[in-house]
């Protein structure tokens, strides 16, 4: 039975897919492929009704596929008549690329428009899956015949030769470009590679092992094992092409109408239909729900926070949240700068991990409370540092106040840590040079400033604020409603200052830990 968790497609589907999938049984067979570039290599065996056999060539010899699939044997890369140089045809292992040029990806890769090749196509999926700061850009390729089984439509069957490209660019550069290639039918058999760009973006170069910090950027290309250790959550290995993913209609990327209509699906007609039909109304209703919450929401906040008990309610809750937001924000920052330094040196690996269970502790006790004492806050963003340290060793410096210095005051918990963090994020990037951090406490009049000042690469384009600056933003307002300034901009051309001024607290406020 066809599962129906999949998103929809317009009812048209059924009618563009209802022809799709007939027999071209006893018709010539399509040229030869190179399963690697993608160019025509010799004439393939004409897929007769039983069965045709390839041409036998010095690449392997390509198998008889059978009835439907119209010269399999040449489309996957059988070398036909002398044509040589093609690897195995159906059922068989593909050859494992280099060279980003030997994929197939573009007609010529050393020109500066990358114009596609034929027959591969963009796409993007209707639902992100991740973000890791990288602008990315998708490509896909079905080879001549090849079709997706989608007997199940929660769990697509790849073809042989099946390729999904991914492009990474950040900071204005394009850095890597990962491959997934489908070596044979068996739902494992997967080539997964990242080909690193060279300068001048005339080639890129298989980079099994991974690099960190690729091309000058913050960006970490990740190992082979990576890529499939990912992959593997998925029941044939490909994330983000699939009927859920390509359910939309989304410019300049292919859907899952125009691909039903182009034939690359098994399941066609009224079967396709009835799931996309009833999974649109699935759709409708939960946006239709969605759309009524926010709503109610709203009618909420417009006349219920006026109530002195239900404000205080509702405060707390949204205290609590953005706290919440920085735990996981937090964690997931770090374990990227731990796993940067598994393979690499396991033994800075190991001790980051254990200065992380501290950091973790902390950060779970800050996260149960409204305020802290400034010390203890220290305390956090010190840890929080030297792990960074640990990673960029050659290139971070921290200032920290002596403790005995500091003044008995109480602060907003966690307030410093997204500063500290964007001081190293946005220290580093754009420049391979070394990067200070100082951190001041001080209390001028009646006012408690916090400042955190890191230097940049001169002339460096401002960043739009991320995540941190916004909830440290939110947080100061909804603590002291208008009582509180906070600024972030550069301060000169190769430094930057973020600065907290808030009311002194000698006092433990409501909400703070004994």
């Amino acid at each position: 039975m066809t599962s129906l968790r999949f998103l929809p497609v317009a009812v048209a589907l059924a009618l563009a897919a209802t022809g799709c999938g007939s027999d071209t049984a006893n018709t010539p067979g399509v040229a030869g492929m190179n399963s690697v570039a993608g160019t025509p290599t010799g004439g393939g065996g004409a897929g007769a009704t039983v069965g045709g056999a390839g041409q036998s060539g010095s690449g392997g010899t390509a198998a008889g596929a059978g009835g439907s699939m119209s010269g399999a044997g040449g489309a996957l890369g059988g070398a036909g008549g002398g044509g040589g140089g093609g690897s195995a045809g159906m059922g068989g292992a593909l050859l494992e690329p280099t060279l980003l040029s030997q994929t197939g990806l573009f007609k010529d890769i050393k020109a500066q428009t990358k114009e596609l090749a034929a027959g591969v196509y963009k796409f993007t999926p209707a639902y992100a899956l991740w973000s890791d700061g990288a602008t990315k850009q998708r490509y896909v390729y079905m080879p001549p015949g090849g079709k997706i089984d989608t007997t199940d439509m929660d769990f697509w069957q790849y073809p042989a030769g099946f390729k999904l490209w991914k492009d990474f660019t950040r900071d204005g550069k394009l850095i890597e470009t990962r491959l997934l290639l489908k070596k044979s039918d068996g739902a494992t058999d997967w080539y997964m590679v990242a080909f690193v760009w060279n300068d001048d973006y005339t080639e890129a170069t298989a980079t099994p092992m991974g690099q960190m910090n690729a091309r000058g950027t913050m960006h970490d290309v990740p190992p082979k094992e990576g890529c499939v250790g990912c992959h593997q959550s998925m029941h044939d290995n490909a994330l983000g092409f699939s009927a859920m993913q390509l359910s939309h209609s989304l410019p300049d990327s292919l859907n899952l109408t125009q691909i039903a209509t182009m034939g690359w699906l098994t399941t066609t007609g009224l079967a396709l239909w009835s799931a996309s039909a009833t999974n649109f109304l699935l759709q409708y209703g939960f946006g239709l729900a969605l759309v009524t919450a926010f709503s109610l929401y709203q009618r909420f906040r417009d006349s219920e926070v006026r109530i002195a008990a239900i404000e205080k309610a509702w405060t707390a809750a949204r205290l609590a949240a953005l706290r919440m937001q920085l735990s996981p924000h937090t964690l997931f920052n770090l374990l990227h700068v731990i796993r940067g330094q598994v393979a690499w040196d396991p033994r800075t690996a190991q001790s980051m991990i254990v200065q992380l269970a501290d950091l973790l502790r902390r950060l779970l006790a800050a996260g149960e409370q409204d305020f802290s004492r400034l010390r203890e806050e220290l305390q956090f963003v010190r840890l929080y540092l030297q792990l960074q340290q640990q990673r960029f060793i050659d290139r971070l410096t921290v200032e920290l106040p002596a403790e005995e210095q500091l003044p008995e005051v109480w602060i907003p918990s966690l307030i410093l840590q997204p500063l500290a963090e964007n001081a190293v994020v946005h220290g580093l990037a754009r420049h391979d040079g070394h990067v200070g951090i100082r951190v001041e406490a001080l209390i001028d009049d009646d006012a408690l400033v916090l400042r955190v000042r890191n230097d940049m690469a001169p002339a460096s384009p401002l960043a739009p604020a991320g995540i941190g600056v916004a909830n440290v933003r939110e947080r100061l307002a909804v603590h002291f409603n208008g009582a509180a300034q906070f600024r972030s901009e550069p301060d000169g051309r190769s430094d930057w200052t973020a600065e907290i001024r808030i009311p002194v607290l000698r006092t433990r406020p409501s909400g703070a830990a004994s």
